[in-house]
């Protein structure tokens, strides 16, 4: 599916959560489904899976803890059959989780989870991601139904099929976008463990409903429908992926950060590149090693006082990426080399543009190395 193929190559927290709670939720629903048997050997399985789940939602916990509610509602809801049985290897697999976190946070340096009241404090407390807009509790669902367009008129019952079978996946999917829609400051990648959820319902409830629909036909006319329904319900999905995919408001995602990644690579290209500065970047500052593939140093230059500091420390690097409109700022030795423009771009200046300068450079990153400034507020 196509939202999957999108984000889930993503080195962000709701995709890697994703791999860890969506294997989690698939053992206890089979938990949850089948109970522990009546063997010895079957109720040992049965702990077994329910310890490997408590490890796994402990850390999809780590990964993204905004899904926390979900994660414990998922946690309450696999045992019921057995708790007696299931939840103590549960809690102890949560705990081994949390455990490797905290051994985490402390070869880092860092006292463990403290980060997490840290981004609560900054986010929610002082209200800092509401800078990037706040929007009303109903968008989650809006953007969704906006996203899989005509194909809601599909998805919608076969997720209702679907949930018919899996019911905590469903709750789950809920619990996820309920919480997520309390929070003002909102994307669409927040939901994505619940969207998959929702796309995996779908999927089987696609399938339940050609079942049900191949069953009502004659038992001659049934041998011959089955394999020609089971190829349609292929290409049906296909076409909802393709139609998602490529319209929008979907679309725009595939061009998401596609021209600073190709400023990185272009200037990376250079050989004789020996020191790369991100100046006055528009939005949040980004930048990886992975797209530049150099091993020379990445500095940063932004707030009320870049342009005079960038000037100061010229000799530290001899490539610059800006806007179009900030080449005018740099020293008079940097001359502009080249853009990058996606090509769907709306109009209007130019935002990644490459600029150089001959001669080497000295001193490294300093005080201005990427990582450096983005960990000091006041830069």
């Amino acid at each position: 599916w196509v939202e999957i193929v999108c984000f889930a190559p993503r080195a962000a927290s709701e995709a890697i959560a994703v791999s860890l709670i969506v294997p989690a939720i698939a053992l206890l629903s089979r938990m949850d489904a089948r109970g522990p048997g009546d063997t010895q050997a079957s109720r040992r399985w049965h702990a077994a899976q329910g310890g490997i789940a408590g490890l796994l939602l402990a850390l999809g916990l780590i990964a993204r803890f905004q899904y926390a509610p979900a994660i414990a509602f998922a946690a309450l809801w696999g045992p019921n059959r057995d708790a007696r049985a299931t939840l103590p290897p549960l809690m102890l697999g949560g705990l081994v989780g949390l455990g490797l976190g905290a051994v985490a946070d402390l070869a880092a340096g860092q006292t463990p989870y403290a980060w997490v009241w840290a981004n609560f404090s900054v986010n929610l407390v002082q209200g800092v991601s509401t800078v990037f807009g706040i929007e009303p509790p109903w968008w989650f669902l809006a953007v969704i139904l906006s996203i899989w367009g005509w194909s809601s008129l599909l998805l919608l019952p076969c997720i209702v099929a679907g949930a018919r079978r899996f019911p905590m996946p469903m709750a789950v999917a809920l619990v996820v976008i309920a919480n997520h829609s309390a929070m003002p400051h909102k994307e669409y990648r927040f939901v994505l463990v619940a969207v998959v959820l929702l796309i995996f319902l779908a999927a089987i409830g696609s399938v339940d409903l050609a079942e049900w629909l191949t069953a009502r036909m004659r038992p001659w006319a049934r041998r011959l429908s089955r394999t020609r329904a089971i190829g349609a319900l292929g290409a049906v999905w296909c076409a909802m992926s393709l139609m998602v995919g490529l319209s929008a408001p979907f679309n725009i995602y595939w061009n998401s950060g596609r021209d600073l990644l190709g400023s990185l690579i272009l200037a990376g290209q250079r050989p004789e590149l020996c020191g790369l500065a991100i100046y006055r970047p528009p939005g949040v500052p980004t930048a990886a090693y992975s797209a530049l593939n150099r091993p020379v140093p990445i500095l940063l230059f932004e707030g009320g006082k870049a342009r005079t500091t960038l000037a100061a420390n010229q000799r530290r690097f001899n490539s610059v990426i800006t806007a179009d409109e900030n080449g005018r700022e740099l020293p008079g030795n940097f001359t502009f080399d080249q853009c990058v423009s996606s090509v769907n771009r709306q109009p209007g200046p130019r935002q990644y543009c490459i600029f150089t300068r001959p001669g080497p450079c000295a001193g490294g990153g300093g005080d201005f190395d990427y990582n450096a400034v983005l960990m000091r507020p006041s830069a």
